[in-house]
């Protein structure tokens, strides 16, 4: 990229001096226009979010319901890499299929609300959450609670943040599911998070193909570890 700007700034017939400056000036410009840009700086984060999305689709049309759900639910962090309308539509399709229709009916309400959505889209959104929550009230069915690894309050099984610490919950890269236990394994190349009851049907990360040998194998009792949220 920074090469693009350095040929497209400069022209022939400068002298060295003005070169040099024209090509810091460039440089600046450049890191000053991508500099708020987090994806360039963690391609990962773009990676796993595909990475879940078509996970979720794959668990979702394999009839493995919870699965799916749990896994769409964890794409609320990827906005910023795809289209809100394709992540709180997988969400609402796969709530739905799991019966848990307070979280189906939270994706509609997100939907309708989506500026990028025109008029006659969103009343079309409207009369299908009509005419399923006319039938199935918009409630979940009860969950048992997990706990926090970090300061042990309650949390909701799909959450990615501790709503009493705000600790990050890291996700599992092969089930979909938020982790909960400070036993998991963190892959050595892209970081991201494995339940060590998981890791052992791969020889390489499902993310990324690294080697997993190069991994650590988190099993402290404090402390989060090595790996990503």
């Amino acid at each position: 990229y920074k090469e693009r700007k350095f040929n497209t700034k400069n022209t022939v017939g400068k002298d060295s001096r003005q070169t040099a400056a024209m090509t810091l000036q460039s440089l600046m410009e450049a890191d000053r226009d991508i500099g708020s840009d987090s994806n360039l700086e963690d391609p990962w984060h773009g990676a796993l979010g595909l990475h879940l999305y078509l996970l979720a689709q794959r668990q979702l049309y394999t009839g493995q319901h919870s699965n799916a759900m749990h896994t769409a639910l964890q794409l609320v962090r990827y906005e910023d890499v795809l289209d809100p309308k394709d992540i709180y539509s997988l969400i609402a399709l796969a709530s739905f299929s799991n019966r848990f229709f307070g979280q189906c009916s939270r994706a509609f309400i997100r939907l309708e609300s989506l500026d990028s959505l025109t008029e006659e889209e969103k009343e079309k959104y409207k009369d299908l959450a009509m005419s399923i929550f006319v039938k199935n009230p918009p409630k979940d069915p009860p969950t048992r609670d997990t706990a926090c690894p970090i300061c042990s309050a309650a949390c909701n099984p799909w959450d990615q943040q501790c709503p009493h610490c705000n600790a990050s919950i890291p996700v599992c890269i092969v089930s979909g599911r938020a982790i909960f236990t400070q036993n998991y394994f963190t892959c050595g190349r892209c970081h991201f998070n494995i339940y060590e009851r998981l890791v052992r049907r791969f020889v390489n990360c499902p993310l990324c193909h690294a080697d997993l040998q190069e991994g650590v194998r988190n099993q402290s009792s404090s402390g989060r570890g090595a790996g990503r949220a």
